[in-house]
């Protein structure tokens, strides 16, 4: 079999770390390494998953149900009127800024009708529960007792204060201090009212009361529970196009969430109703203004009109009975020019004394019929709602401001237009009224001077009856008003929305709990600084220099074991070697060998003694080489003397046979460092050095030179000119992973060829290599190839390839 058939069946296939190599060049994740890794550290996750599933428990043991409360209301966007009842009421429905369903929906949940709805119902502001290990029991409308409040400082709004039941009628309520609120203790009489700095109470007995009980209470702040239920507050339309919203409250008081959702209903439509009735009371005080003020003209006309009757009997004729006809249409006409008149005069002075919210009376309902103005008027109280609702702090409230002020412009616009032709009618009526004076100067004296009373008496007494119509059926609009909304269903429980979360805890926690030891494995093996398995041995190196093979752990404390144990693993993988260098250098010998390594104890001695031994088992001359002039070990592993050596030798004190030592244990011959000298550089680039190495290839077949550390000394360079390979030798949990990785650069940057790199010292019977070591186990049990040496053992009789002891390896 020649050297490259040989080669190719003794290939080695690199443990991983993690991350093998694939066909592409890059690295493949390695399962089964991290899983046998983990399983390693099962202590971890054990530890790991009691912790972790430890607090998902008290986290559960805390859980609160959390509900959904949900009541149905439908918006009725426009609810018209039919028939005479339409005409009757035209002119006082409610704005349709009021109509639309998005504002109404936001009118729902503002901010002002939640803090009504607060305000009316006490009993929200104030929490009462007890306190358990793990959660507190909510008390609302259970508890033992009822606290009305009529004033509380702001130091005891959302403080937990405990009242404790002490029997006969007494009480006591504390509160823990803090470093900016002093501790609180009172004691009181149930019935008897509390007064101090903190609040002003009353504490009674409810239906529930039971002795000796000690329970909690919190007082919430009304702006800040109205946030709180604001923020809580969803509304959703249940289905396209369809008016029906779902107001809904989450929450884990839900009977506390319902009575909320109720009183917000109510208190909806209420406010909706009063928006309407708005309109109508509006429209009833102008005319009752109105009313007060021409009441006393029709008094004093009706007064005159009867003296000047009683005092003359006078009667009209028949061309005074015309013109007095006449006259009172005209009247007529003048009577509602008035009246448009007096809404001109109240809307300029709504606009000029920028009222910010309230209804403004509509055009249409005191005759003024113009369409722009009538418009400007609904866009107007359209953008004060929105304002309001969207409150001072909003970014969009100078927007709407700007919008107002623009609209209250044309509106003034609109009115100054209509007062012109207004003006114009006035005029014309005047004129009219200014003939038909003429012709009453006609008639007798006394006969003018009646109608001329009955006359004013006439204007007085139409408009006093347009004034009283006009009112009449604003008090008709305001009596049959009903609210646009209807509560569908009123607030009841609607679901649970966090029933999942028990379970949820629990896997969560199992993840988080199998999650962490995995992280600090993975964490403890990327920081791990020193080389562990092959591929990094591999991978840290330049792709040209080979890994030529793996020495096992072995606890024998033999030098040379290849000789001791020639059947063993450990021998077959010097074997290996052996055959892989003479495949690298081409000849099988005439060979020299350099072993170097990255740091001392990295095993370079061990390997070059044991690289001669299976050099020298094939039966042609061999020596070995210490060439560690600075910490030489060979003397001291092979037991030789140290007075005699290389080191005298290459400083011409003795001959090279006196300096060479044949073992009688060993098939090798060795030539040690004898005395350390001073100059070990000086003597390595010496030209008896030069010399010396041209005699050893002349003498012998093999030479195995054991140098000084290349990453710590540079002794090691001065020979590599003079040997075939370079032996790298990488201990496993020993060798430095950036010493190693940049004494490799510098041996490419050198361009130093031939290197093979040995992995030594790797103990397969550590967990995490244990299906590689079961593989190769098998593979030599299988193959016959790795036997036990019967001779040397006394454990000969186990078969089982994992029963056998250390010796066999």
């Amino acid at each position: 079999m020649d050297n490259n058939q040989q080669y190719t069946q003794n290939q080695y296939t690199p443990q991983s770390s993690g991350f093998s190599d694939d066909d592409g060049g890059g690295q493949k994740f390695d399962i089964m390494l991290w899983v046998i890794r983990f399983i390693k550290s099962w202590y971890l996750f054990v530890i790991s998953l009691v912790i972790f599933m430890s607090i998902a428990y008290v986290k559960n043991r805390s859980w609160q149900p959390n509900y959904k409360s949900s009541a149905l209301v439908i918006i009725e966007e426009n609810k018209g009127y039919m028939g005479a009842q339409a005409a009757l009421m035209q002119g006082f429905s409610v704005e349709r800024g009021y109509r639309n369903v998005n504002n109404q929906v936001i009118m729902f949940g503002s901010y002002e009708l939640i803090s009504r709805v607060i305000s009316k119902q006490p009993e929200l502001t104030i929490d009462y529960y007890t306190k358990g290990r793990f959660k507190s029991t909510n008390l609302y409308k259970a508890a033992p007792i009822v606290i009305t409040k009529t004033f509380v400082s702001p130091q005891a709004y959302e403080r937990e204060f405990t009242i404790q039941d002490l029997g006969n009628n007494n009480f006591e309520i504390t509160a823990s201090g803090t470093k900016q609120l002093p501790e609180v203790k009172i004691n009181g009489t149930y019935g008897i009212p509390i007064q101090n700095s903190l609040f002003f109470i009353q504490i009674d007995k409810s239906a529930f009361y039971r002795r000796n009980f000690d329970i909690c209470f919190n007082l919430f702040n009304l702006e800040n529970l109205a946030l709180a239920y604001s923020s809580r507050l969803s509304f959703d339309f249940l289905m396209t196009g369809a008016s029906v919203v779902q107001a809904s409250v989450k929450g884990t008081v839900p009977q506390r969430d319902c009575d909320f959702l109720n009183g917000l209903c109510e208190e909806f439509l209420a406010d909706n109703l009063s928006r309407k009735n708005d309109a109508a009371i509006k429209t009833i005080e102008f005319i009752d203004e109105q009313l007060s003020t021409i009441s006393d003209s029709l008094r004093i006309s009706e007064g005159r009109l009867k003296d000047y009757k009683a005092n003359n009997f006078v009667v009209a004729s028949v061309g005074g009975s015309n013109l007095m006809s006449q006259y009172t249409q005209l009247d007529v006409m003048q009577t509602e020019l008035r009246l448009k008149e007096s809404y001109l005069n109240y809307l300029t002075n709504y606009l000029k004394s920028n009222v910010e919210e309230g209804t403004i009376i509509t055009p249409a309902n005191l005759g003024v019929s113009d369409a722009n103005l009538s418009s400007l008027v609904s866009q107007f109280t359209e953008m004060q709602l929105k304002r309001k609702e969207i409150g001072v702090k909003s970014p969009l409230y100078a927007k709407y401001t700007r919008d107002i002020d623009a609209v209250k412009e044309q509106m003034y616009e609109a009115l100054k237009n209509i007062r012109v032709g207004l003006d114009i009618q006035k005029a014309d009526m005047q004129n009219r009224l200014q003939k038909l004076s003429a012709g009453m100067q006609e008639l007798p004296y006394k006969e003018q001077q009646l109608l001329n009373i009955q006359r004013k008496f006439k204007i007085n007494d139409d408009y006093y009856t347009f004034l009283v119509q006009k009112r009449a059926d604003a008090q008709i609009q305001k009596a049959s008003n009903s609210p646009d909304n209807i509560i569908l269903d009123k607030a009841r429980l609607a679901s649970m929305t966090n029933a999942g979360e028990k379970n949820k805890a629990y896997t969560m926690f199992l993840a988080i709990g199998l999650l962490v030891p995995i992280a600090i494995i993975v964490l403890r093996e990327l920081m791990v600084p020193y080389i562990r398995t092959e591929s990094e041995v591999v991978s840290m190196a330049p792709k040209r220099y080979q890994l030529l093979g793996v020495i096992r752990h072995t606890d024998k404390k033999v030098p040379v074991i290849v000789d001791k144990y020639p059947k063993s693993a450990i021998t077959e993988a010097f074997r290996v070697i052996r055959t892989r260098i003479e495949f690298l250098s081409g000849k099988s010998k005439g060979i020299s060998v350099m072993v170097t390594s990255s740091q001392s104890g990295d095993g370079k001695s061990y390997i070059s003694a044991n690289i001669a031994g299976v050099f020298a088992m094939t039966g042609r001359k061999t020596i070995l080489v210490d060439l560690d002039m600075r910490k030489p070990s060979i003397n001291t592993e092979l037991y030789l003397s140290a007075n005699k050596g290389i080191s005298s030798y290459l400083a011409n004190q003795i001959s090279l046979d006196e300096a060479i030592v044949k073992h009688p244990d060993y098939k090798f011959d060795i030539l040690p460092v004898g005395i350390v000298p001073p100059n070990p550089g000086e003597l390595i680039k010496s030209d008896n050095m030069h010399n010396l190495i041209s005699i050893l290839k002349e003498t012998y077949d093999y030479i195995v030179f054991d140098t000084s550390p290349i990453g710590l000394v540079t002794d090691a360079y001065a020979i590599i000119e003079y040997v075939d390979i370079i032996l790298y030798a990488v201990r496993a949990e020993q060798t430095n992973k950036s010493f190693y990785k940049r004494t490799m650069a510098q041996l490419e940057a050198n361009n130093v060829h031939n290197v093979g790199l040995i992995f030594n010292d790797v103990n397969l019977k550590k967990l995490e290599y244990s299906r590689y070591y079961d593989s190769y186990a098998s593979y030599g049990k299988k193959g016959g190839y790795y036997y036990y040496d019967k001779s040397k053992s006394p454990h000969s009789q186990y078969v089982n390839y994992f029963d056998k002891t250390e010796e066999e390896f």
